[in-house]
């Protein structure tokens, strides 16, 4: 037995039609008003009860799904930079540990006069200039 706003819909020819109980004419009997506009008097047993609509998350546009997604993408971001600053704090701690070879102290002492000069020529490449910057900071640690 079906009350009068209940969500119904009757197949037809394979065709799902959906609609809405307006009238219990009584004995299995109901008027239905379809969405396509047509209202038919209804068996019973050619209605099947619709579930309720779920509540649909409301639209957002094309401006506010951007910024949500770059929100994301920061969030995720910045949890990837924490967890890389996490391990790079715990490998040099654990490099601090180990003193410099002869070999690391020799390189040293070789690059410490040219990092100043200011001449290109003079200057140590780019690769000599990291290995230089990570051998003083353990060095000093």
């Amino acid at each position: 037995m079906f009350k009068n706003g209940t969500r119904v819909s009757i197949v037809e020819d394979g065709v799902v039609y959906p609609g809405e109980v307006v009238k219990n004419r009584g004995k299995g009997v109901y008027d239905v008003a379809f969405d396509d506009g047509e209202k038919l008097t209804c068996l019973e047993t050619a209605l099947t009860v619709i579930d309720p609509p779920v509540k649909a998350k409301p639209v957002l546009s094309q401006e506010e799904l951007e910024r949500k997604v770059d929100e994301n993408r920061k969030a995720a971001v910045d949890a990837t930079n924490a967890q890389t600053a996490k391990n790079m704090e715990k490998m040099e701690a654990e490099l601090a540990s180990v003193p410099l070879t002869d070999e690391e102290m020799a390189f040293m002492a070789e690059i410490k006069p040219r990092m100043n000069q200011g001449r290109r020529g003079l200057m140590p490449n780019a690769a000599d200039i990291t290995r230089y910057a990570r051998l003083v900071k353990r060095s000093t640690i």
